[in-house]
């Protein structure tokens, strides 16, 4: 004889749900930081780069472009502006 449990049953939504959140990668920024430079040396290809990591190609890409993007920024951050300076 069975015994009724008093917690209702997970759906099969929730339970891939669940699934998904416990092995999703979670990477530090010092992680990220590293993967972005790795395919910036283009010792890897980018395809090659993320079978490794085991990311989406898109995701690096991205990546690489924020991280060019406020690197210039920063780097420009204590030069005075031409706009300024006339």
């Amino acid at each position: 004889m069975k015994l009724k449990s008093n917690q209702p049953k997970a759906t099969a939504e929730q339970v891939v749900k669940d699934i998904r959140r416990a092995t999703r990668r979670h990477y530090s920024t010092e992680g990220k930081i590293s993967i972005v430079l790795s395919g910036l040396r283009g010792e890897d290809s980018i395809a090659e780069l993320c079978r490794k990591e085991g990311i989406a190609q898109g995701q690096i890409t991205l990546a690489q472009l924020n991280h060019l993007r406020y690197a210039s920024r920063d780097r420009n951050f204590g030069s005075k502006s031409t706009a300024l300076s006339a």
